[in-house]
């Protein structure tokens, strides 16, 4: 049996260090982002507060908490990136940037507890209506929907590469829909005097936002749970290593799972015709991978074809 590891960080060829750079950079920008967003978030949510308490509107106190819940989001995604940046070790042998896929769960979960919260307030003011003072209201709720609408530009595309950033870019989506929503009540309640505008339009913001939590739960949840990457279908992984040279006989034991979104694994075992192929098999097995994958840490157990297929097993 040969058993070979490879994780192209570290081969010489040269290429994986232009990749290590290009995730180098991806951090960065991740951590000016988050960094920006919460900065604003946080300074706004002050404004919000103020306003609402001196105003009386439990509407702007209401989205100042929403903004605070926005805060810690952001804060945690901040931290989780830093984290992630940190080299492996002997304890932490595949670094750490499973820790960005943990806080976007706990964002997520955030966000389940926010729809959560947005529904029980919209049903108790349907059977009681909250008088609302409308012109600050809305002063205010513009100003925080051109903040939000900044922030969501912002995050947005840096969300499309870190599982991490988008679960942060949900929570300032659901903000910026909240903020929507109160100058459409603010609004409607200016102009007819309907008070269940307010509590009508909140429910509704609280099932998109319950929509996109549900939708990232479940994504963070097969990450953490190891699961084979949608993207790929392990079945035709097989086929199409098989298919790459004639001496492969099998491929099986096959696991693909990944650590974040762009971090892939990949184990298995080969089985081939002649040992001395090996080498040259190794290499074409390798560059598949990464070409059409974008696997860069794999290991891969030749076994010779004599060798039962139960025999070398874990």
């Amino acid at each position: 049996m040969l058993d070979i590891h490879n994780d192209n960080n570290s081969s010489s060829d040269g290429s994986c260090s232009c990749n290590h750079h290009h995730h180098n950079h991806a951090e960065i920008s991740n951590i000016k982002v988050l960094i920006f967003a919460f900065i604003l978030t946080f300074s706004f949510m002050f404004v919000e507060f103020i306003a609402g308490f001196f105003s009386k509107s439990l509407a702007l106190i209401s989205d100042a908490g929403h903004m605070l819940s926005d805060s810690t989001a952001l804060f945690l995604a901040l931290i989780a990136v830093f984290i992630g940046t940190k080299e492996a070790n002997l304890s932490k042998t595949f670094g750490y940037k499973r820790i960005e896929t943990i806080v976007a769960f706990l964002n997520a979960l955030g966000l389940l507890i926010l729809a959560g919260f947005i529904f029980k307030e919209g049903i108790e003011r349907i059977f009681n209506p909250v008088q609302i003072i409308v012109n600050q209201l809305l002063i205010v709720a513009i100003i925080g929907l051109i903040i939000n609408i900044l922030m969501a530009l912002i995050l947005f595309k840096n969300s499309k590469d870190s599982i991490n950033v988008r679960g942060a870019f949900l929570h300032v989506l659901g903000d910026l829909l909240g903020s929507i929503g109160v100058i459409l009540a603010g609004l409607i309640i200016k102009f007819t005097g309907w008070l269940y505008a307010d509590p009508l339009i909140s429910i509704v913001i609280a099932t998109l936002i319950l929509i996109s939590s549900i939708r990232l739960l479940k994504e963070t949840l097969h990450i953490l749970m190891e699961g084979t990457p949608k993207h790929i279908e392990p079945t035709n992984v097989t086929k199409e290593i098989m298919s790459l040279n004639e001496n492969i006989i099998n491929v099986h034991d096959l696991h693909i799972w990944s650590l974040n979104e762009s971090k892939l694994i990949l184990t298995c075992h080969i089985v081939i015709k002649e040992m001395s192929k090996s080498q040259e098999i190794i290499k074409q097995v390798r560059s598949f991978l990464v070409e059409k994958f974008n696997i860069e840490h794999s290991t891969l157990q030749i076994e010779p074809s004599k060798c039962n297929l139960n025999c070398c097993r874990f």
